[in-house]
């Protein structure tokens, strides 16, 4: 158990239908663990194969909303503090600072099958640590599918903030 959960704080991963997607690919090998990420990776679905077979039982929570259909209109951008505009499947910054995206769209970005507009060139503010809009969790950095693309990603909900300059370097 210990394990699993270290992994869940360290590893950025989640569920869409009935795929795994880790959007950090890193290992989590430190000085004392020489597990490769494949092996990581291995031990955590077993670890969490039993909860996922499980039958759920449990009441819907109300104040849940399905996911990927998110269509709150309170969110504001974490850089200009404006309301983020609500598209079917992406929030954006009206003052085109960036997109707040879900695993889902992040993976549809990547495949081609959803486009989000384009940022005009330095529309793109250097920012220092940003607060998710949707949690108020602060977000952190994480390496976008082993590339050199680094996003902000928040640990405690499925948003991920994507620059115009992010957008760009994951549907390459």
């Amino acid at each position: 158990m210990i394990f699993t959960i270290d992994f869940c704080q360290s590893q950025s991963w989640e569920i869409v239908g009935n795929e795994l997607y880790f959007i950090q690919t890193s290992s989590t090998v430190d000085g004392h663990d020489t597990t490769s990420m494949e092996q990581d990776v291995a031990m955590f679905v077993s670890n969490i194969r039993p909860a996922l077979e499980a039958p759920n039982t449990a009441v819907d929570n109300p104040n849940n909303v399905p996911y990927a259909q998110d269509r709150r209109t309170d969110l504001v951008c974490p850089i200009c503090k404006m309301a983020l505009t609500n598209a079917d499947h992406y929030f954006a910054c009206p003052s085109e600072h960036g997109f707040l995206v879900n695993g889902q769209a992040l993976i549809a970005i990547k495949r081609k099958t959803l486009e989000l507009p384009i940022v005009p060139a330095g529309s793109s503010v250097a920012h220092k640590s940003l607060t998710c809009p949707s949690c108020g969790t602060a977000m952190v950095l994480v390496d976008f599918d082993g590339s050199q693309t680094v996003i902000d990603t928040c640990p405690n909900c499925p948003y991920r903030w994507l620059d115009g300059s992010d957008v760009a370097a994951i549907a390459r």
